[in-house]
């Protein structure tokens, strides 16, 4: 069994269409992980995530965030 190299002009080519999008609205929330872990865990709400420095969140993202997000207090119950 011989193995050969191709030559780059062998080489097949596709040549997929690129669009770009340009999105007229500002960009929405920028969290890092310890802000983005503090909301799904549900103990941070999006201005505290602003106030401890954990992201920058505007005020529409904030509501968006709000609903899918609800504030929760993070307790286990266990019956022993």
């Amino acid at each position: 069994m011989k193995i050969r190299q191709i030559e780059a002009a062998e080489r097949p080519t596709v040549s997929l269409p690129v669009q770009a999008y340009a999105f007229e609205s500002s960009p929405g929330p920028r969290l890092t992980a310890a802000g983005m872990s503090g909301l799904i865990y549900g103990v941070l709400d999006p201005d505290e995530v602003v106030l401890r420095g954990f992201g920058q969140v505007p005020a529409e993202a904030a509501a968006r965030l709000r609903l899918l997000f609800p504030r929760r207090i993070p307790y286990l119950f266990a019956h022993f």
